[in-house]
């Protein structure tokens, strides 16, 4: 895995063991080379949709680039001939784990040229939201990354606390992923009785059960050893 032969190994003489004629012998006259692997890009509802074009030493990445505005869809345009209400939903699909994130920067700015503000309740559910929406980012970077390493555990540990969150998405919306919950000058509507304590139940068994999970992964200290 530490070396790779030139990309035309393949079309040179053959052995009478099936291997390239270069690899006989002495190995001295062997060319020795880093390649390029391309990492992604994967689809929205995975990783999101980064392409990294990696230059590989086996398995060191030696370098990256990265190419970014793989999931443009012309929002803007779409935007133009629609009333305020109704694109609310295409900024849930400009990143799927930060979905709220950008209603709340949509709806700002419309409030903003309009000249409004709203309620000061309304600004902290959005806040709420705001939060639960980076934790269940968060989640989705931790367990993705973690499985990437082969630790599936801390995937699956993941996946159990952004359903718990996403049933505070439901509980508002009527959505788990796509809430379109935010409006101009407030939120679709108030919170149901039952959140608070929902809320505080998966904060509890989030902090004792992330605290330490990821890092006391044999997998993962193992795979992110320094070279």
């Amino acid at each position: 895995m530490r070396t790779v032969y030139g990309s035309n190994w393949m079309n040179t003489k053959r052995t009478t063991t099936g291997g390239p004629a270069h690899m006989r012998g002495d190995r001295r006259d062997t060319e020795i080379r880093n390649y390029v692997m391309n990492l992604g890009p994967q689809h929205p509802a995975a990783h999101g949709v980064l392409r990294l074009v990696g230059v590989m030493a086996g398995v060191p990445v030696v370098r990256a680039a990265p190419h970014v505005g793989l999931l443009h869809r012309g929002t803007e345009k779409l935007a133009e001939s629609k009333p305020f209400n109704q694109s609310i939903g295409y900024m849930d699909r400009l990143d799927y784990v930060s979905m709220m994130c950008n209603e709340h920067a949509y709806v700002r700015a419309i409030e903003t040229l309009l000249g409004i503000e709203a309620p000061i309740r309304a600004q902290y559910i959005r806040t709420m939201f705001d939060e639960i929406t980076r934790i269940l980012n968060h989640l989705m970077n931790i367990g993705t990354g973690a499985l990437d390493l082969g630790a599936m555990a801390v995937m699956l540990y993941a996946l159990r606390e952004r359903e718990e969150l996403m049933d505070c998405y439901e509980a508002v919306s009527g959505a788990r992923m796509h809430a379109a919950y935010y409006r101009p000058g407030g939120v679709y509507r108030d919170l149901p009785d039952h959140m608070p304590n929902s809320m505080l139940r998966v904060k509890a068994r989030c902090w004792t059960s992330w605290k330490t999970s990821p890092t006391n992964s044999r997998v993962v200290s193992t795979n992110t050893r320094p070279c």
